[in-house]
């Protein structure tokens, strides 16, 4: 072998040895970065969390906080939400001549009790899975490189998000003395009691605060780990936002029909 060809081998692997370098160097900035300040990051400083769900995506710790919050919520509000189930009840067997005995009562309160954190969690479970499913077609379809398990984590810590709307609606329960009926962080909010049980009101019931927080964070998350081109991914959230709208909106009005037949 000749002298030429020995030195050509050696600069190819010290450019090899420099890109690996580089490649470890950047992939190991985010790799120190633990799940809870993934968590924390997600809200205050969401490019850098982002980047370190790509680098080491984290499940358990993002999948806990959204399952536990509603449950919080619910056991923060409970009073309320007893006296709430109270009137249904009264309503529905109202001229039915049927009653409810207090031992019966007791009974379904304490069935509540135990079912409410067990749905919380497999809500939270299939919701994510199912979300995360469709975010990976999408993202196959534009043939990005990310796995599941990244679009995963990525689902679960953006649903933190709308998990702080559970700290508002706590605050409007205690500040009204009701259980609120509205989203007070929704358009739909504005609109008047009437149109409840409408298209239009379940649609405007997805333009919320922390909705629309977390969509620009999904866009974000899909320019940094999924590799997007900007234009793409705010294409698909803004789809996906409208296709979310108009299935709330059908759910709102298909159950104001059923209502009213009652």
């Amino acid at each position: 072998m000749s002298e030429e060809n020995k030195n050509e081998m050696v600069v190819e692997e010290v450019d090899q040895d420099i890109i690996g370098t580089d490649v470890e160097d950047k992939v190991g900035d985010y790799d120190h970065i633990s799940a809870l300040q993934k968590v924390v990051g997600i809200i205050v400083s969401p490019q850098e969390a982002l980047r370190a769900i790509k680098a080491k995506p984290t499940i358990f710790i993002p999948y806990l906080i959204v399952a536990i919050m509603p449950v919080l919520y619910m056991l923060s509000i409970w009073s309320f939400l007893e006296t709430a189930m109270i009137i249904e009840m009264e309503k529905a067997m109202e001229g039915s001549g049927a009653g409810l005995s207090r031992d019966g009562f007791d009974t379904i309160m304490l069935v509540t009790r135990i079912t409410t954190p067990l749905f919380a969690a497999v809500a939270a479970a299939v919701g994510a899975i199912v979300s995360s499913g469709i975010y990976f077609l999408v993202c196959k379809i534009f043939k990005s490189s990310i796995t599941f398990k990244q679009t995963l984590s990525l689902v679960l810590h953006v649903s933190i998000i709308g998990t702080l709307s559970f700290v508002v609606m706590v605050l409007m329960t205690y500040l009204t003395g009701n259980n609120p009926e509205l989203v007070y962080t929704s358009v739909s909010s504005l609109l008047p009691m009437s149109m409840q049980g409408t298209f239009i009101y379940g649609f405007l019931s997805t333009v919320e605060v922390f909705n629309i927080w977390a969509l620009c964070v999904t866009y974000l998350g899909l320019v940094i780990v999924a590799e997007f081109k900007k234009q793409s991914a705010l294409i698909v959230v803004i789809t996906l936002f409208i296709l979310s709208g108009t299935f709330s909106g059908l759910v709102m009005l298909i159950t104001g029909l059923l209502s009213g037949l009652q």
